[in-house]
């Protein structure tokens, strides 16, 4: 089935309650930061969103700078009343209060579960989210991770903007291995199998199968595509052809007939347990049996 896709950063969608630690004081009544404001805010970000495909909004909306589960619940109102589910809506670490979501249509998908994923630094940044979705039509399961990475720029003046880049590399590298967690084959689920694993049809497709999962990356990464966080750390590829020369390397090594040693066993086993496939965002999705 098909179904749209859309992000947005939501830049500074904060509610109006405020307390006597609050974090960011711009965001307040007293100044000026009232309802009636925050109302305009929605409706003027719920405009575009109504518009997107010739006027039927998007069935999965990542956020991010976003407050609190009642601002989604608002916002989604008034892009298409009653369509909208919020899934669990987690506060996260960031030091001013702004997280990441995920809505979707309720006729589409229901939510499996729900996971927010800490990056530990020396500060609080804003977590990465993660919910696993059912597809109704088909049982099809797709796992979203929603993400705002670390701002370029600096704390001071006279910043460069690669002076902020080592902490957009750590939090690329965590997504990595959330995903690789997503499709890897742990190690103790193949250390006791045969030792000539790739020469059986079986245990290849069960490796196929593990991989065969639907993978959708999503947020506001401050970097392009091109930038190492991307590149290097996240290892995010644009060419399908790495998936086709992992399949025939998959195929060339489950037709050789040779005898592995106990060095080619681990090698083996290693090589089985690095390899992931990361799939990255596009706006129209088919999703069924088939990866992505």
């Amino acid at each position: 089935m098909e179904f749209s896709v859309a992000f947005w950063n939501l830049q500074n969608l904060f509610d109006t309650n405020s307390s006597e630690i609050a974090t960011d004081l711009e965001f307040i009544p007293e100044k000026g930061w009232t309802r009636e404001v925050v109302n305009k805010k929605i409706e003027n970000l719920s405009k575009p969103l109504r518009t997107m495909n010739n006027g039927t909004p998007p069935d999965l909306i990542g956020f991010c700078e976003i407050e609190s589960e009642k601002l989604a619940r608002d916002l989604c109102e008034n892009v298409r009343s009653g369509y909208y589910e919020v899934a669990k809506y987690i506060d996260g670490s960031d030091i001013r209060g702004i997280d990441t979501c995920l809505v979707f249509s309720k006729d589409i998908f229901e939510c499996v579960e729900t996971k927010s994923f800490r990056i530990n630094f020396r500060y609080p940044t804003r977590d990465i989210f993660l919910a696993r979705l059912r597809v109704k039509e088909n049982n099809a399961e797709l796992s979203v991770l929603v993400n705002h990475w670390p701002s370029r720029r600096g704390k001071k003046d006279g910043f460069d903007q690669y002076d902020t880049e080592f902490s957009r590399c750590m939090v690329a590298e965590n997504c990595g291995r959330i995903v690789d967690d997503l499709l890897k084959i742990p190690f103790e689920e193949i250390k006791y199998l045969p030792h000539d694993i790739l020469s059986d049809r079986r245990y290849v497709d069960t490796i196929n199968t593990r991989w065969n999962k639907n993978v959708l990356l999503m947020g506001d990464f401050n970097d392009d595509p091109f930038d190492k966080s991307i590149s290097k750390y996240l290892r995010a590829k644009n060419d399908r052809e790495i998936f086709i020369e992992l399949s025939e390397t998959l195929e060339i090594l489950r037709n050789t007939d040779r005898d592995r040693t106990d060095n080619n066993t681990t090698w083996n086993i290693q090589h089985l347990s690095i390899i992931a496939c990361g799939i990255f965002l596009a706006f129209l999705i088919t999703i069924g049996e088939t990866i992505l």
